[in-house]
């Protein structure tokens, strides 16, 4: 269930989130499956990656399609694993809202909406839904964060701040 175009299930990502999982109503031996499939999907997915630092640069966009590869067959088995857990009615539920995922970015995107003939008063329209939905979600980010940070010492918040403050070393290798 990756996202749109991978596997042909999109959705694997939202079917983590617990919110997702309530809409489906997933039974507590579907939500471990789907835990237990994807800590092994991630596993497999962070072991195929490591070492690619080490790989000489004329080796390595080999390496890179070699993994992809990999990581298709690897997206295959657990899109059927998966298909295997869910019901029908919730496959279907999770496609719906994969779908409904997208359409804000998609929205977003001026040639789509000239594909699909948005009209210039429905395009407005969206802006403004987008813009209102923007604060909200700033928001939300500005809670999130808050309430997050109050969770954490001086000395960690420190840590943090210069972990995602300061520029990566220009040409780093992979």
């Amino acid at each position: 269930m990756g996202r749109p175009g991978m596997g042909g299930m999109p959705g694997f990502y939202l079917l983590r989130m617990d919110p997702v999982q309530d809409e489906l109503k997933v039974s507590d031996e579907q939500k471990q499956k789907i835990k237990d499939f994807g800590e092994k999907f991630e596993k497999e997915s962070q072991q195929a990656w490591a070492g690619l630092r080490e790989v000489p640069p004329e080796e390595r966009q080999a390496k890179i399609a070699d993994i992809q590869e990999a990581a298709a067959k690897r997206m295959e088995v657990y899109r059927r694993n998966l298909e295997g857990v869910l019901t029908p009615q919730q496959t279907e539920q999770l496609k719906k809202i994969s779908f409904e995922m997208t359409v804000g970015p998609a929205l977003a995107n001026p040639q789509l909406l000239e594909q699909i003939g948005a009209s210039e008063e429905q395009k407005k329209k969206l802006d403004q839904i987008r813009s209102e939905l923007q604060a909200k979600l700033w928001q939300v980010q500005r809670e999130m964060a808050d309430k997050a940070l109050k969770l954490l010492t001086a000395e960690q918040v420190k840590k943090l701040e210069d972990m995602t403050t300061k520029a990566p070393p220009p040409n780093r290798p992979m």
